[in-house]
């Protein structure tokens, strides 16, 4: 799914880079749009969870803290970007990031065959501790 949310705004993005009028620009916004709900933190913590299992908490605190920070890089890179070159090679730029940044990266990502959350699936194991109540 993460793979997937790279192509689609990356399509997204290319089409509103060469949007000619309204009704282009509105499908262009229509494709990131998905492209973006794909690639929401629900995917990214799902695949955690199914990856890591039980100790998927400390990834997912990682996720939550690095994405916190994304907009304090893509607001300003997009604005330079956007005084620089234009909005339409911003759109562009950005697509290529996705395709030749995010793309490989979550590609790289383990498979589910190899992970730590079959061990979660073995029914022997004995349940967490849960934290003592004051």
């Amino acid at each position: 799914m993460l793979m997937a949310s790279n192509a689609v705004l990356a399509l997204g993005l290319i089409i509103m880079a060469l949007s000619q009028g309204l009704l282009s620009l509105m499908f262009a916004w229509l494709i990131t749009g998905v492209g973006m709900a794909m690639g929401l933190y629900d995917a990214a913590f799902a695949t955690l969870g199914r990856l890591l299992g039980r100790g998927a908490r400390a990834s997912i605190t990682g996720v939550t803290l690095l994405a916190g920070f994304a907009s304090t890089i893509g607001w300003p890179l997009t604005a330079l970007l956007e005084n620089e070159l234009g909005w339409r090679a911003a759109c562009g730029v950005w697509a290529i990031l996705h395709v030749v940044i995010g793309l490989p990266l979550n590609a790289h990502l383990p498979k589910a065959g190899d992970s730590a959350a079959q061990q979660d699936d073995d029914k022997s194991a004995p349940p967490p501790e849960r934290p003592a109540l004051r």
